[in-house]
């Protein structure tokens, strides 16, 4: 019986080995299956450009109809940068699961949110899913330009650090790597489609489909990066669908912090701006971290409730402990009791309090008004500063009852509705939010390509990288703007430092300045647009936690002060 045991053994090992190599060919030959599936997918897409010339309803109700068990849409925006400066977005695209994309040229739109308020209601949906690589910048940049409020967004990098397999080497972590890692896609990055006029009156097939890929590749990554992760044998979709919600927690409207996804896959780098002395962390080690930071909280209350008195006792307000040490510093106070601190002045305080002086007196609880968290929280100014600070003198003063806590959360939501109200009053009162032609000063296109030019000799001289007729051409650009007929080191230096920028002629003033002196002209104009605003964060955000007193009808300002 020894005697055959080494050939058992051999037997047994050699039927493992089979057994390893059926598996992973089988593997390989299921990848291979779905990835000819998501290619093959591409060609028989369903591509719908909406542009305002067709009627949307049915459109939209068959996207809707898309996603009633999976509800998950691929989401990508399109947008031309014009002299150094953004434009509004161009394009925005939608694909469903089931092969519908729908490109919308919102350029085309008098008012994207009366034109279409289907798709509102859509990206304002948190269970709907948008998922892409920086979803939350472009649902940033939407809510800017067109007050359009998108929720739900999930970000790529996210599920990619959570759930590829270990050591997966991921670099960028761009749209187009991921997809050729999940999908073995390579992707179609001509400069001269991504770069084109997406403002144009008619897109052409070239930008159809290379916008329509964007969108369709990221909801086939998003399914690819999961599919792994859900229980084998799932049939029925509701099933599944909860499982990739589950799958999903935790980075659902969180922003990637980009700057350490380049280095999850290398074991090894040394990565001084993260680390000091230490080599960066593994796949693994970064999997628990956050790597999300929207906003940055307070590390101390913001209300002390320190209270001033006049000379003869009178409560003149309660504050914080900076400016009530501010006066005894300054020796025109004293403090007359520590806990609570309590400061008299050594003068008269002029002006007489206004009629809503009551609000200043109470003490305040730090905590977020709208849901009473107390651990994280940021000032929130009701009325935006960029009106505020264009207001006269005696309304900027005292105007405390108009900043309110907000956790990071609530903050974010509310900016996000901020929008919305922007824009509206952008339009009402002729005031562009963003628009290049409304910056005081602009790029010189003439100077912007000397200075270019002179950056790539400038490299050139060390790196030696560019053609010889490509550096007479770069030399000529710059021989011709100076007048020379050598460009020396001199030369050279002067085209590096080159101030672009010029006065811009077409410059009126910023839409702040420009909607809060259309205000001046009406009597009550500034007290109608506090209230505006009030009643704006009210409806929007319904705050449970406002202090007592607190009121849309507040009047904050010193009779003697206006009066003056």
């Amino acid at each position: 019986m020894s005697s055959y045991r080494p050939l058992l053994t051999l037997a047994i090992a050699a039927a493992g080995v089979m057994a390893l190599l059926a598996y992973f060919v089988k593997k390989r030959q299921r990848n291979r299956e779905d990835i000819c599936e998501f290619s093959d997918s591409l060609d028989h897409q369903e591509i719908v450009v909406m542009d305002g010339a067709r009627d949307s309803k049915q459109t939209l109700q068959k996207m809707v109809d898309h996603i009633q068990e999976l509800k998950v849409l691929g989401l990508d925006c399109e947008w031309i940068t014009h002299e150094n400066q953004a434009r509004p977005v161009a394009l925005l695209q939608l694909a469903t699961p089931k092969g519908l994309c729908v490109l919308f040229h919102l350029c085309k739109f008098k008012s994207v949110r009366t034109d279409l308020p289907e798709l509102t209601h859509i990206l304002m949906d948190r269970s709907i899913l948008k998922v892409g690589v920086g979803v939350l910048d472009d649902a940033k940049k939407l809510a800017k330009d067109y007050g359009l409020i998108t929720k739900g967004c999930v970000d790529l990098r996210h599920l990619a650090l959570r759930h590829l397999p270990k050591r997966t080497n991921v670099t960028s972590g761009s749209l187009a790597e991921l997809a050729k890692i999940c999908v073995a896609y390579d992707m179609e990055k001509s400069w001269n489609i991504r770069c084109s006029n997406w403002e144009a009156s008619e897109l052409t097939d070239e930008q159809v489909k290379y916008a329509a890929v964007d969108a369709c590749v990221a909801i086939a990554i998003f399914f690819q990066l999961l599919k792994p992760k859900l229980p084998a044998g799932l049939e029925n979709e509701e099933v599944i669908w909860g499982n990739i919600t589950a799958l999903c927690q935790g980075v659902v409207d969180v922003k990637f912090k980009a700057k350490l996804f380049p280095r999850i896959g290398i074991e090894k780098v040394n990565c001084t701006k993260v680390k000091k002395k230490k080599e960066v962390e593994s796949l693994d080690e970064l999997r628990g971290k956050n790597l999300s930071r929207v906003y940055s909280a307070r590390k101390e209350p913001l209300y002390d409730n320190c209270k001033l008195v006049a000379p003869n006792g009178t409560l003149l307000t309660t504050c914080d402990r900076g400016k009530a040490e501010w006066y005894v510093k300054k020796d025109i106070g004293e403090v007359i009791s520590e806990n609570p601190l309590v400061v008299r002045l050594k003068f008269e305080p002029a002006g007489v309090p206004g009629p809503d002086r009551e609000y200043y007196l109470q003490d305040k609880a730090n905590v977020c008004v709208v849901c009473g968290r107390t651990d994280s929280y940021i000032r929130k100014n009701i009325v935006p500063h960029e009106y505020r600070r264009h207001f006269p003198d005696y309304l900027k003063q005292h105007s405390s009852h108009d900043i309110l806590l907000l956790c990071t959360e609530c903050h974010q939501c509310s900016w996000t509705y901020d929008s919305i109200l922007r824009q509206e009053i952008a339009e009402e009162y002729d005031a562009p939010i963003s628009n290049v032609e409304n910056t005081p000063t602009k790029d010189d296109p003439v100077k912007v390509k000397v200075r270019s030019a002179a950056r790539a000799l400038f490299k050139h001289q060390s790196k030696n990288n560019i053609p010889e007729n490509r550096v007479k051409e770069l030399q000529k650009v710059i021989e011709e703007y100076f007048q020379v007929s050598l460009v020396d080191n001199e030369i050279l230096e002067n085209a590096l430092k080159m101030d672009t920028r010029v006065t811009n002629e077409k410059f009126e003033m910023f839409h702040g300045e420009k909607v809060v002196k259309s205000l001046s002209l009406n009597e009550n104009g500034y007290a109608e647009f506090e209230k505006r605003w009030r009643v704006h964060f009210l409806n929007k955000m319904q705050p449970k936690y406002l202090p007592k007193l607190w009121s849309v009808d507040h009047k904050h300002e010193s009779q003697t002060a206006k009066k003056e």
